[in-house]
């Protein structure tokens, strides 16, 4: 097609030229989808509001999205036989990647799963099932009417996932563990939190502010003192020849008389 037809702005041009203006294009494209990263979190105030106004069979449901950071497919294919209560653990047979993970459980998503349990009312293989016990293929119809009622604008069920990220990232735990957590291939993906993080941040520039203290008081290591003597401490008194160091010994420092002098004082 670019062969036999082009555009008025292209033609003439080399196909080295439309190539680099393709490249330019490419890099504008990503940069404006990198700073356009959606990260909408839910504020404690909106959680308050939300769980008030959602059903109370899709409760624990959007309560493991906030405390494990699972992906709405997840929570609906995830089932009983992937949560293990005893290691505090579940596990995700197929993710986002195509390969599956295993996500820990604290104690909140604990007792939302055990709810779950308790008060299932059929026996279903999914966790969170229709009321036929079969895969729960829509939950908008519930989802959307909450928010309203709640008064949440501007909010997705994924933003749940940024929830979860955003406030490991603002209790100071490392950008390395939140990817880990919620199962991120690449750390490129979890950037978009490091400014949430500011106690590690404040934690590494106070570094610079140590070592600066350090030179302003004189404070110095390593062999910059090689010769001193520490004070407040009493050299002993050398005796003997320049140069040469002899035994302090008191008994040193009377004169030595060899016989002659004996017998001339005799």
């Amino acid at each position: 097609m670019w062969r036999t037809s082009r555009p008025p702005l292209l033609k003439g041009k080399a196909v080295a030229t439309v190539n680099h203006y393709l490249k330019f294009l490419k890099a504008v494209f990503k940069l404006y989808q990198e700073n356009n990263a959606r990260n909408r979190c839910l504020s404690a105030e909106e959680e308050v509001r939300l769980m008030t106004s959602l059903p109370t069979g899709l409760r624990p449901l959007v309560t493991l999205a906030l405390h494990t950071g699972m992906r709405r497919g997840e929570l609906r294919a995830l089932r009983w036989p992937d949560v293990d209560f005893d290691t505090g653990t579940l596990h995700i047979r197929r993710d986002k990647a195509g390969a599956g993970r295993w996500v820990a459980l604290n104690s909140t998503a604990r007792e939302a799963l055990q709810t779950v349990k308790r008060e299932q009312k059929i026996m279903s293989p999914y966790v969170f099932c229709s009321p036929q016990g079969k895969f729960l293929h829509n939950i908008e119809r519930e989802w959307r009417p909450s928010l309203q009622a709640a008064k949440i604008p501007d909010f997705r069920f994924h933003d749940l996932r940024h929830t979860f990220a955003s406030r490991l990232a603002m209790a100071g735990v490392d950008l390395y563990t939140v990817q880990r957590a919620g199962g991120w291939k690449t750390q490129v993906m979890v950037q978009r939190y490091a400014h949430l993080s500011p106690d590690h941040m404040r934690a590494a520039v106070e570094r610079l502010a140590q070592v600066t203290s350090r030179s302003a008081t004189g404070t110095k290591t390593g062999t910059d003192g090689k010769g001193r003597e520490p004070e407040g401490v009493e050299v002993p008194e050398k005796l003997g020849a320049p140069g040469r160091s002899r035994t302090c010994d008191p008994r040193l420092r009377r004169p030595m008389l060899y016989p002659a002098e004996l017998q001339a004082r005799g």
